[in-house]
């Protein structure tokens, strides 16, 4: 395919494409106990050659308009239509490739100016590299896609790297002592033009990445028109237009096997159970309020912010779910393992953020025993352009200790920070105008979400901090009123929360926060509707308990204060207008979910202090941080030969 002697011939790989240098496993032969010996290694870096676009199936949308008027029914309007082209969804990709392409791996990227390859320590430039990119038509399905892109790779890619694996069978590569090894990886380096570590991943065995849009279904607009009042007294209507159209991205992942590329894996976001559902339709969700009604023009601008937000969403998932492979997880010896914390070297150059679960394990007679789960509490600067004497090692507070010792291996666990949860509730707040109704005391069902702010925002600073928002509907206890029925209907609230924990003892921990809400409820009084509203804030205390890194439990008690009440009644005479607060408890119990849902807006990209530093000559600048910064530019793939 027109390999150039003692050059760099690079290709550019559409279709959401990734090629991966092999990650290596970590070894369990450590002497049957996991502590005598010190062969326990640490899992190496990736090298990624290449994403610049996403392979979509449709383009093209229609999507129903529902319109609902200010206290009437509401009714289809027609249907608005809507596209997807290519240019918008590959700009959602690379907005969103600091999380697909972290630090943990060395990057090589296309564009017509030439090739970048950025790995932990140096950015090596080569120019004029360009050829044509792989082109995939819209409209095909995964199948067709994947077998369009199966016979892109072997026919372009695994030649050359087909060839550069038998170079080093023939050298006995394998064999060889680290320091020929070492010489031999730097003399094929030297003529590839490319930094010497990402070569030597790429002879071991290569994965491709795919990113697949099918159809997006089940999309609507709503147009609501709200009725606002303005301070003289007059009002006017406003429309709120929102748009649920989830995207279910997937990824195929290919293994090249020395020969060929073949099909590794499938991963799909196809929603889990009920609550990875609902999250999905959250964070597929965008919303814009305007002072005149909408028309087809809005809609295309309240897609693509729907669009920009789930893809985003389903990175994430797909991040997650691509771990439950061992071979994509970051792992590492413990250092140390004391007062109740293990230490290790991986740390934010691995994009290990605060509130990270890892697992401690050991082998034992040739079996794997589990030895405990923590959290990270302090990520270390493992920053490999930071001298060895500057870099820091990363602590994780263990919730279960079952006698983890230096030299187990500590492995991430998948993790997204989100757990969805279920609870059931008990208010003792009741309606009152001088004297008790006993007209109240809602009993909620609450679903919703809960999530490691931490980990989500990446800042230590935020360790302990949980955040939350529910929804409940409740059934209202009947009362009398001077003497009259006032009969309980329905209640429903919407909360949002902020609590503090604290471990206790192995897996319990105590908790200290409030909930900041909406109110509704709905009586009968005298054959009328009474219907009251509030804003209430709800300072609490609880205690929990972890069933594992994915299982949470937590009972709280605390007090129902309203801020502010608003009560219409239908009919005419007295009747209760004042709530009265009172004391309440929760049982919940949460599992975690693939998807931030509300939090996903929320969630910070992966840091990239790590590339300041190298970028800035190996010293830590005084801006460095944990924030995030968009990584922009086409990703390309680089092709080496001999």
């Amino acid at each position: 395919m027109g390999v150039r002697q003692g050059g760099f011939r690079c290709l550019c790989l559409g279709a959401g494409l990734l090629i991966a240098g092999s990650h290596a496993a970590i070894s369990d032969d450590n002497g049957g106990n996991g502590v005598e010996s010190g062969e326990l290694e640490q899992s190496e870096r990736q090298a990624i050659l290449g994403i610049n676009s996403v392979g979509l199936e449709e383009t093209s949308y229609r999507f129903p308009v529902r319109y609902c008027p200010h206290e009437r029914d509401c009714r289809d309007r027609g249907a608005w239509r809507v596209s997807l082209p290519q240019g918008l969804a590959d700009a959602v990709l690379a907005d969103n490739m600091a999380a697909i392409v972290p630090a943990r791996y060395d990057r090589l990227m296309l564009s017509a100016d030439g090739t970048r390859i950025e790995t932990a320590t140096e950015v090596t430039e080569i120019e004029e590299s360009w050829v044509e990119s792989f082109q995939f038509p819209a409209g095909g399905d995964l199948d067709a896609f994947t077998s369009h892109l199966q016979g892109y790779l072997n026919d372009q890619i695994a030649d050359p790297l087909a060839e550069l694996m038998a170079a080093s069978r023939q050298a006995r590569y394998d064999e060889m002592p680290r320091e020929e090894q070492t010489r031999f990886i730097e003399e094929r380096a030297r003529e590839a033009g490319i930094p010497a570590d990402v070569l030597e991943g790429l002879l071991s065995s290569a994965y491709t990445f795919a990113y697949h849009i099918p159809p997006i279904r089940g999309g609507q607009f709503t147009v609501r028109q709200i009725q606002r009042e303005r301070a003289d007294g007059t009002t006017y209507y406003v429309y709120r237009t929102s748009l649920s159209a989830p995207v279910h991205t997937r990824l195929t992942v290919f293994a090249f096997d020395g020969e060929a590329f073949e099909v590794y894996n499938i991963i799909d976001t196809e929603p889990g159970n009920f609550m990875e559902s609902w999250a999905q339709q959250i964070s597929g969700s965008a919303s814009v309020t305007t002072r005149s009604r909408p028309r087809r023009d809005d809609a295309q601008a309240i897609f693509e912010r729907a669009y920009a937000a789930s893809f985003g969403d389903t990175v994430n998932a797909l991040n997650v779910r691509l771990k439950d492979d061992e071979a994509f997880t970051v792992a590492a010896p413990a250092l140390s393992a004391d007062n109740g914390a293990v230490e290790m070297t991986v740390g934010n150059q691995e994009n290990l953020r605060p509130g990270a679960v890892v697992r401690v394990t050991r082998v034992i007679d040739g079996e794997r025993e589990d030895m405990g789960w923590g959290r990270v509490r302090d990520v270390g600067d493992s920053c490999l352009a930071l001298p060895e004497d500057e870099r820091t090692t990363t602590r994780a507070d263990l919730v279960v200790d079952a006698g983890a010792d230096a030299y187990d291996q500590v492995r991430e666990i998948p993790y997204t920070g989100v757990f969805g949860r279920f609870g059931v509730g008990q208010e003792t707040s009741t309606l009152t105008n001088g004297e008790d109704t006993d007209a109240g005391e809602p009993t909620y069902l609450d679903l919703g979400f809960v999530a490691d702010f931490a980990f989500l925002r990446n800042n230590a600073s935020l360790h302990g901090m949980w955040t939350s928002v529910d929804i409940g509907i409740g059934a209202l206890g009947d009362g009398t009123f001077q003497g009259d029925e006032v009969e309980g209907g329905m209640a429903f609230r919407l909360r949002t929360g902020i609590e503090y924990r604290r471990h206790l003892l192995g897996a319990f921990y105590g908790s200290v926060g409030a909930d900041f809400g909406v109110e509704g409820q709905r009586y009968e009084l005298r054959e009328e509707d009474l219907t009251a509203t509030s804003l209430f804030v709800n300072p609490r205390v609880g205690a929990g308990y972890y069933f594992g890194p994915k299982w949470q439990v937590q009972a709280s008690v605390g007090y129902h204060q309203p801020v502010s009440e608003d009560v219409d009644y239908d009919g005419t005479g007295d009747h209760p207008d004042v709530f009265e607060g009172g004391a309440n408890a929760m049982l919940s119990i949460g599992y975690h979910v693939d998807f931030a849902g509300p939090f996903a807006n929320s969630a910070a990209m992966p840091s990239e202090r790590c590339q300041e530093i190298r970028d800035n000559g190996g010293q830590d600048p005084v801006s460095a941080g944990a924030g995030s910064q968009d990584f922009a530019g086409a990703l390309a793939c680089a092709q080496a030969s001999r």
